[in-house]
């Protein structure tokens, strides 16, 4: 546990650095993305119910990738908030059949069956929620997958941004390549518009200031152009890229699934 500012509280499990991040926003709570264990998620349970037993306890779903879905029945009284699935109905579908796969290949017993949650308010377009003296605006970012979103929260200056600008992998794709193009573009509009500040991804370390999103934007951005320039000079210069990485092995399996996933997709 982390503590970022007065209100905002980050959860990173043991398991590829996947965060989870809790916000207190007057008389409601805001939970990211819980995620992985089940000692993980009980700590996060019995956080809230220690400190914030007087609130109402929203959950964001940044999209449905299973590691950010399945502490989410833990918390049976909260409200969802959670992209649409209209016409992506298969990745609900890959989400709990790998949240299954998961848990029997490493033996956890969690005390729920996995499900879908369903949101109070769903996700379409660029929606924003409007809480006292808060604001939240979401955003479509697919790339790394069709139905991801971030989340703005104003006037803290926080960006919450799903499975991008991670500095713990590369840029993972599993929609298209041009989408997350777009999408990265889309943070460096973000990060003025709305002046932020804090930066906090699903995977690695969070950023506190603009020069450093500007600058995982742009490392994102040149691996991407890299891979799609595909080329033998390319690949070298991703080779070095990718050694930079604190898990570098990790990166070089995500790029060969990224130039299988070019391949097999217009982007």
């Amino acid at each position: 546990m982390k503590l970022i500012t007065d209100n905002c509280i980050l959860f990173t499990s043991a398991l590829y650095q996947t965060n989870s991040t809790l916000i207190d926003l007057g008389d409601k709570i805001l939970l990211v993305d819980p995620s992985w264990l089940p000692e993980e998620i009980n700590a996060i349970k019995n956080y809230i119910q220690q400190n914030y037993q007087d609130k109402t306890l929203w959950i964001l779903i940044t999209h449905f990738d299973y590691d950010h879905v399945w502490g989410v029945p833990a918390f049976p009284d909260a409200k969802i908030i959670a992209p649409s699935l209209e016409g992506l109905e298969h990745l609900g579908d890959k989400c709990l059949h790998q949240w299954k796969q998961w848990d029997q290949e490493h033996y956890i017993n969690r005390p729920y069956l996995p499900s879908l949650p369903v949101p109070e308010f769903t996700l379409a377009e660029s929606p924003s929620l409007i809480w006292n003296e808060y604001t939240l605006y979401f955003y479509h970012a697919p790339g790394h997958t069709a139905d991801s979103y971030c989340c703005v929260i104003e006037p803290e200056g926080i960006l919450i941004a799903g499975d991008y600008l991670c500095d713990v992998e590369i840029p993972w794709m599993g929609d298209s390549l041009i989408s997350y193009k777009r999408t990265l573009e889309q943070f460096n509009e973000l990060i003025e518009k709305h002046k932020i500040s804090i930066c906090i991804p699903g995977h690695g370390s969070i950023i506190t200031n603009q020069k450093g999103i500007k600058e995982r934007i742009e490392a994102g951005l040149k691996y991407l152009q890299l891979l799609s320039d595909n080329i033998v000079e390319s690949e070298n210069t991703i080779r070095q890229l990718i050694s930079q990485y604190p898990f570098p092995l990790a990166s070089q399996d995500i790029h060969e699934l990224n130039k299988k996933f070019v391949v097999n997709n217009v982007s």
